[in-house]
């Protein structure tokens, strides 16, 4: 039995469990806390956000400068699991433990080569979807045809950035009196360094479109609380409520010698 982390962040988890031959991958979840670094997404038109008293300038081609804080004018972009060296049609089946790791699942069941079973409980399943359409419907309505990659070749412009966020960071929270974002300096000083030694910055990608969050959802089983689901190699799969939120589950994998998993809250 051997498991692998495919995350770089613990808040955002995605792991893989071979067990019997089996590949289990555990959690999907999406790291969406790039989205600091994007200039906000004008929906609706607004005049009040063109006027020089909202103090937004588009001062470069890449870039919106509001009030003093440049923030990259390009369409938002995430961090997906660390899926790319994966051989996708190896992935047996899908645990989501709960609608928060759910995010990152359309990268996963979309890819050509996935062949495997989604298992989620009724809840998990429903507002993962509410979940997934608020990050694409918004997306959809939004035209900023520039990508984030042709960023990276003007290494000046991404340091100067990483500096002005850093700044404006440590400005904010000096005013609030609460410590510094961790998340997104770490993400600053990745984007200020060259795109070649920091290998997490190939794994932003756009978010994907409503078909594929609706393709996703029919690639999903849902599975009842204590309900025992045979599986391949053997396995018999269980999902226990864990008291977290709303659907969410604990999952237990047996055989005749092998148990992975806690149905103990």
């Amino acid at each position: 039995m051997r498991i692998h982390n495919l995350s770089t962040n613990p808040n955002f988890p995605c792991s893989l469990l071979n067990v019997n031959n089996v590949t289990v991958m555990l959690d999907c979840a999406l790291d969406v806390s790039t989205l600091s670094l994007f200039a906000p997404l004008d929906v609706i038109p607004s005049q009040q956000c063109q006027s020089d008293s909202f103090s937004i300038k588009n001062v470069q081609k890449d870039f919106l400068d509001v009030f003093s804080v440049k923030y990259i004018n390009t369409t938002p972009e995430f961090i997906i699991p660390n899926i790319e060296l994966l051989d996708v049609s190896m992935i047996d089946v899908v645990l989501i433990s709960n609608f928060n790791y759910i995010l990152g699942l359309p990268y996963v069941t979309e890819h050509p080569d996935f062949r495997g079973v989604v298992y989620a409980t009724e809840p998990t399943t429903q507002f993962g979807k509410l979940l997934m359409e608020e990050y694409t419907k918004p997306l959809e309505k939004v035209n900023r045809p520039r990508s984030l990659k042709s960023l990276f070749s003007k290494s000046s412009q991404i340091s100067e950035l990483a500096s002005l966020r850093r700044t404006a960071l440590a400005t904010n929270n000096n005013n609030n009196g609460s410590s510094s974002n961790n998340t997104a300096t770490t993400i600053t000083n990745n984007i200020s360094n060259n795109n070649k030694e920091f290998p997490s910055l190939r794994r932003w990608r756009k978010m994907y479109s409503s078909s594929d969050v609706l393709s996703c959802l029919r690639k999903m089983e849902v599975i009842a609380y204590n309900e025992a689901k045979e599986i391949p190699g053997g396995l018999i799969l269980q999902a226990f409520s864990s008291g977290f939120c709303i659907g969410s589950c604990n999952w237990t994998i047996s055989s005749p010698y092998h148990k992975a998993g806690n149905s103990k809250i």
